[in-house]
């Protein structure tokens, strides 16, 4: 799901901007990696590493960075709360960190983390002035745990049109068990409950029933509904994972494998290679997907 929603940076027309009522402000959060003793991933020495800043205005000066709160709560929950936290942004070719095309008035920031629980911990923030602003994540379950991908796709578009998906991606065919908890917590946010297209991606793979997903304009829903949503997700996923035993090796090796597939999968329709390419190349932009947003997929 990462980042496939950009779809609409191609299709839809940008509009004038209005006024914005800004999200509520979580400080902003200093990371320091978690003791562990199973992370085989190596601890970036604090003297020759410094991982990208999320920005602290928009690149255009002065259109609101709309879902900067969600990325310093999923950083501030991160520290909180995922035992073996480590950064591991260091591992990542540069130039996938950190992306500006000045001309264009776009720019990208990704940091990558791994931990006990999750292999593997995406987040990235797209600032396109009043154009566009993106916030997404995937958060890659242990292969030790069979629990489906968080992933998280926020996108505000000319300050008014909202694409939102927040959903446990689900490894396997079968009906889920997880998405009668997450059941629960859809009923309470009605307004982001609309139907996914079937355009570039077929909701009966790799998408529960119980995924979040909403187009609306009314800004207001960011805050209210939307934040509380996204954290609650990101609550229930770690609840679960944190419950699993671990599996046996034969298991191990189907979801390995079903991580794959899912990366491969992605990448294959993803849309936003187009747009992408359009704003920072052809070539980088197919690495940047296949190499970096879905990397299993190579």
């Amino acid at each position: 799901m990462a980042s496939r929603a950009f779809t609409l940076l191609l299709l839809l027309p940008l509009i004038s901007a209005m006024v914005f009522t800004p999200p509520r402000r979580v400080p902003p959060s200093t990371f320091t990696p978690k003791p562990s003793s199973s992370s085989s991933h190596p601890v970036p020495s604090p003297s020759t590493f410094s991982p990208p800043e999320m920005f602290t205005e928009s690149i255009d000066k002065i259109s609101p960075l709309t879902f900067q709160d969600f990325y310093h709560h999923q950083m501030s929950w991160m520290e909180e709360n995922l035992a073996g936290l480590k950064e591991i942004t260091e591992t990542v070719p540069a130039k996938f960190v950190k992306m500006e095309n000045e001309k264009k008035k776009v720019r990208i920031i990704q940091r990558y983390f791994t931990s006990d629980l999750y292999r593997k911990i995406r987040i990235l923030y797209y600032d396109g002035g009043p154009n566009a602003q993106v916030f997404n994540s995937l958060l890659y379950p242990s292969y030790d745990y069979d629990m489906p991908v968080l992933g998280i796709d926020l996108l505000q578009f000319s300050h008014k049109k909202h694409l939102t998906v927040i959903d446990f991606q689900p490894l396997h065919d079968d009906h889920p068990p997880f998405e009668t908890s997450l059941a629960n917590i859809k009923k309470e946010y009605p307004e982001l409950n609309g139907q996914m297209s079937s355009k570039f991606y077929d909701e009966t793979q790799f998408f529960s029933k119980e995924l979040l997903f909403a187009r609306f304009e009314d800004v207001e829903l960011v805050n209210d509904k939307l934040y509380p949503a996204f954290e609650k997700y990101l609550d229930q996923h770690h609840d679960m994972i944190s419950g699993q035993e671990k599996v046996d090796d034969e298991k191990r090796a189907v979801l390995e494998e079903r991580q794959r597939e899912y990366d491969v999968y992605s990448a294959e329709r993803d849309p936003a290679t187009g747009m992408f390419g359009a704003m920072f190349g052809k070539e980088w932009a197919e690495d940047f997907v296949y190499g970096q947003l879905f990397s299993l997929s190579r």
